[in-house]
C-alpha cells in the first residue's frame, strides 16, 4: 500500500496507490421495463484511488447523477463491471457495502427535532448491530468525525437551527462516521453561497489528502473544481468521460471544447468563462495591479475588446495609482479626462 515505483529512464515517479473504485466497460442508463434500455453512457473505464479528490463535471443533463447512483449501487448498471476495493459491487452485503462507500445526496433530508451529534451518529449503522446500540467507541468516532469536519462546537445544536453551510458539513460528518473508503457527493455546494462553497471544497480535498479517503463529487462549480480537484472526470454530451488533471484538460483544450457555448468562451489564461465581444468597439488599456484586471472585466462586460496595442482613433485608458488613490485617465478624440470610479469611466466611453 502506497509503494513507489520509479521509471529511471524518464525520471518519472509513479505512486502505486490502491484503487478504491474501478469500472470496466461500464454502461449506465435506464432499463425502461421490457423496452430497449436507454443508454446514457457506455464503455466507461474509470479509476479512483485512495487519497484522491475527483470532481465529476459536465454540461447539464449528460448523466452525472446517473453515474454516481450507478457506481454506488443506488441504481442498476446496464452492463460492465463496477469494482469496489477490487470486489464486484453486486457481491457485497448491504452492511458490508456501507463500510466501503458513503453517499451525500443533493436533496436535503427531513430530520425533525434532531441534534447534530444524533444525526452524525446515524452514520454508525453498519457497526451498531440489530438494536442500534451505540457503544463508547461509536460515540468517540462521532466526536472525532465532528472535529475533523470542523463542527464539534455544534454538537448539541438542533439541525433546523443551522445555516445551509453548517448543515452540509454535518451531512458530510454523518457520511464519514460510516468510516468508508469512498465518499461520494452529488452537488454538495448546490445551496451554498460562494464562501460556503469554497469551505466545502477545501474540506473535501483535505479529507482525501489528509485522511486517505477517496472522494468523488459532481459539481457545477467549474472554477472550484479546477482549483481543488486532483483529477477531473470530464463528461461530455455524448456520455464520454476524459479523466485527467485539471491543468492537463485546460492545456489540451478538452475543457474549452466541452463547455464553450455561443457567445461564451473559456479563457485558458484566467481559468474563467468570458462573454465574447460581437461588436467592433475596442479600447487600449494600460497599467498593472488588480485594478487593471477588474477594469478589463468591466470593459468586456460593456462590449469592448481590449487591445494589446493602441489603435489610432480608439480610446486609451490608463489606470493610475497615486498616493493610495486610484484614478482612470481616458484619452479620446483629443481630450483627456480623469475618473475615480470604473462606473464613471464606462459612462464616457462611446456606446
Amino acid at each position: 500500500m502506497g509503494g513507489i515505483k520509479a521509471k529511471t529512464r524518464c525520471h518519472i515517479v509513479q505512486r502505486l496507490t490502491p484503487s478504491v473504485l474501478q469500472t470496466k466497460a461500464l454502461s449506465i442508463g435506464y432499463k425502461n421495463g421490457g423496452k430497449t434500455p436507454k443508454v446514457i453512457a457506455d464503455q466507461l473505464n474509470l479509476q479512483l484511488n485512495a487519497g484522491e479528490f475527483v470532481c465529476l463535471v459536465g454540461p447539464n443533463g449528460v448523466g452525472k447523477s446517473t453515474l454516481l447512483r450507478s457506481v454506488t449501487g443506488l441504481q442498476p448498471k446496464l452492463d460492465g463491471e463496477i469494482l469496489m476495493s477490487g470486489q464486484r459491487l453486486e457481491t457485497y452485503h448491504p452492511r458490508e457495502l456501507a463500510g466501503q462507500v458513503s453517499v451525500v445526496l443533493t436533496s436535503p433530508i427531513s430530520v425533525g427535532a434532531m441534534r447534530v451529534d444524533e444525526l452524525t451518529a446515524m452514520g454508525r449503522f453498519p457497526f451498531t448491530g440489530l438494536f442500534d446500540r451505540m457503544t463508547d467507541h461509536d460515540w468517540e468516532v462521532v466526536r472525532e468525525t465532528l472535529r475533523v469536519v470542523g463542527v464539534e462546537k455544534l454538537s448539541n445544536r438542533y439541525i433546523h437551527t443551522l445555516s445551509d453551510g453548517e448543515r452540509q458539513k454535518v451531512m458530510i460528518a454523518r457520511a464519514l462516521a460510516q468510516e468508508p473508503r469512498l465518499l461520494v457527493l452529488d452537488e454538495p455546494t448546490a445551496y451554498l453561497d460562494l464562501p460556503g462553497r469554497v469551505v466545502v471544497m477545501n474540506l473535501l480535498h483535505d479529507l482525501a489528502s489528509g485522511h486517505d479517503k477517496a472522494v468523488l463529487t459532481s459539481t457545477h462549480d467549474l472554477d472550484l473544481a479546477l482549483r481543488h480537484a486532483d483529477r477531473i472526470w470530464l463528461m461530455d454530451d455524448a456520455g464520454q468521460i476524459i479523466q485527467d488533471a485539471p491543468e492537463d484538460l485546460v492545456l489540451n483544450g478538452s475543457f474549452a471544447q466541452t463547455f464553450n457555448r455561443a457567445g461564451v468562451r473559456f479563457d485558458p489564461l484566467s481559468g474563467t468563462f468570458e462573454t465574447q465581444n460581437s461588436g467592433s468597439k475596442s479600447v487600449f488599456l494600460e497599467g498593472v495591479g488588480p485594478e487593471v484586471v477588474w477594469t478589463r472585466r468591466a470593459l468586456h462586460r460593456a462590449g469592448f475588446a481590449v487591445d494589446e496595442e493602441w489603435i489610432p482613433g480608439s480610446p486609451r485608458v490608463c489606470v493610475m495609482p497615486q498616493n493610495d488613490i486610484i484614478t482612470w485617465q481616458v484619452e479620446f478624440e483629443g481630450q483627456t479626462k480623469t475618473f475615480t470610479t470604473i462606473y464613471d469611466l464606462l459612462q464616457i466611453l462611446p456606446k
